[in-house]
């Protein structure tokens, strides 16, 4: 495909996404499965180019005057980021061999205006202005440093297996799998793999054999904050209550010497992904139980860790697409929902067993103002500090980073991560 094609493509996948409401990878992958046509380096262009738009939203959309159209919105990216001439944008924009259509006299203009001298502060962010006390009052100084990170693209980051593989192993089974990509250890976790690149593991031999697996590194450092808590426990019992697809159970099962975990979830069909990768894993000491037979039973557990649904503001350099309509009665209702869950899974507690409160969210509606609530709700809790313990897993400078009033914090401005808190709550009645 030609650049003109690509970009036209983009234009498409851009008003389908924003006008229809369609996922961008299931719009991505809708097009590839009838673009016989177009290879590997057309995919990536096309993909690239719609997450720059998401990344830049409110700065593109402020250059066009709130118009949302996929056209304005590659125009305004093409001219005011990536600096292309109006002699570029009239060879790109011919309406030949599937071009775009040729330039309006008022795009011309708009093009020949330049770039804004000022912009507002969700420009300058790329935030959702409605949101921008909330990460201010939640990020502080750091504001400006996140905005920056959420421009960039999410690297990729995996997990080995200890039990199947070691790094070094899978370093170059990777290298030699995908020659012309760049693989390294993660700078903190000690089961990660690092590249900056999109690859497919859905036939790599590691991957299927359940030695490799796909994990942040925010998930992992909390797997391993966690794991090192309650790894000394004899036989200990642990619930994974909003379970998912198993990235935390998987990892903290691995970690445990002795002990069990349920992984529960109230959506079948994430426990069914869940299960899949359980087996692909070769774990025998996680048990699935859905959240109705949970509520039958009379059992308790030691330590719940408790991964709730959020708003994905630690994770937008990942999916940028989701902070687009984001609001502050959308972040209420999130939190309203993490309230009622943590409630839910109480039951489910040992006197002296703790809850690990996660939250892939900045924010501290989610999290700080989650933990006081609760902790004001339920004097039968008390906070515990996560401090000591990152230090002892990961050395005192990065924990220095990473822990604040006993929680841990982490961020792409911060770690490097995603975003990712935790806290620590435990139960003494």
């Amino acid at each position: 495909m030609k650049k003109s094609a690509r970009l036209q493509t983009a234009i498409a996948l851009a008003d389908i996404i924003l006008n229809d409401g369609v996922p961008p990878e299931k719009a991505l992958t809708d097009w590839g499965r009838g673009a016989r046509y177009a290879g590997s380096s057309d995919r990536k262009a096309v993909r690239d180019t719609l997450y720059n738009i998401f990344r830049r939203y409110e700065s593109l959309t402020f250059v066009t005057e709130n118009e949302k159209s996929g056209r304005a919105l590659v125009i305004a990216l093409l001219t005011k980021i990536c600096n292309f001439s109006l002699e570029d944008m009239q060879m790109i924009f011919s309406g030949e061999h599937h071009a775009p259509a040729p330039l309006t006299e008022g795009e011309i203009q708009q093009i020949r205006r330049g770039a804004p001298r000022s912009l507002s502060e969700s420009a300058r962010y790329h935030l959702p202005e409605s949101l921008i006390p909330a990460f201010k009052e939640s990020l502080g100084d750091g504001l400006a440093d996140f905005a920056e990170e959420n421009l960039k693209r999410a690297p990729t980051i995996l997990r080995i297996n200890p039990e199947r593989t070691d790094r070094k192993t899978a370093i170059t089974a990777l290298e030699a799998r995908f020659p012309k990509v760049k693989f390294e250890k993660t700078a903190y976790a000690p089961l990660g793999i690092r590249t900056s690149e999109a690859v497919s593991l859905a036939d790599f031999p590691l991957y299927l054999d359940g030695a490799l697996d796909i994990q942040d590194e925010s998930g992992q450092i909390a797997c391993d904050i966690i794991a090192a808590e309650l790894e000394t426990q004899k036989d200990v019992k642990i619930l994974d209550y909003c379970a998912g697809g198993g990235g935390k159970a998987i990892p903290l099962a691995l970690s445990l010497k002795t002990g069990e975990i349920t992984a529960s979830d109230i959506a079948p069909q994430r426990l069914k992904a869940c299960a899949e990768r359980v087996k692909r894993s070769k774990i025998d000491n996680i048990r699935i139980v859905e959240h109705a037979d949970l509520s039958k039973s009379e059992e308790k557990f030691d330590a719940i860790i408790l991964d709730a649904p959020c708003s994905g503001t630690g994770v937008m350099r990942r999916n940028p697409y989701h902070k687009i309509g984001l609001t502050p009665e959308k972040i209420k209702e999130y939190a309203a929902r993490q309230a009622e869950i943590l409630r839910n899974a109480l039951p489910y507690l040992k006197a002296g067993g703790s809850v690990y409160y996660c939250v892939c969210s900045v924010l501290k509606a989610e999290n700080d103002d989650i933990v006081a609530a609760f902790l004001k709700e339920r004097p039968d809790f008390h906070l515990e500090s996560l401090t000591q313990t990152a230090q002892d897993r990961f050395g005192p400078d990065f924990a220095a980073k990473i822990t604040d009033n006993g929680f841990i914090r982490l961020a792409p401005h911060i770690s490097g991560t995603d975003g990712f808190f935790i806290a620590k709550m435990t139960y003494a009645p």
